[in-house]
């Protein structure tokens, strides 16, 4: 029976799967970013803009919104880890 749920397809997929801890069925694999970075860096320079600035503007938001008693590491775990890789700290 089809449900009126509505998933976000594309970037914004990232997010959730961003902010839950690497290596467990809601995260991604550990080495899953750097291979995903490595393989469209080659193929077209918009194409990490493409796929990871709206990952990156969804966290900073998420950030942006919490204070030092919420819910902030995370989101601000998450970050760092993007930006740890070379290509995507200088977007």
């Amino acid at each position: 029976m089809p449900t009126d749920q509505v998933v976000s397809l594309g970037p914004d997929q990232l997010v959730p799967h961003l902010l839950a801890e690497l290596d467990t069925s809601e995260g991604l694999p550990a080495d899953f970013l750097s291979e995903m970075v490595a393989r469209f860096e080659k193929e077209d320079d918009n194409a990490l803009g493409q796929i990871f600035g709206p990952a990156l503007t969804g966290l900073s938001a998420k950030i942006r919104g919490e204070n030092i008693l919420s819910e902030y590491r995370p989101a601000l775990k998450a970050l760092t880890l993007l930006t740890e890789l070379k290509p995507l700290a200088g977007m």
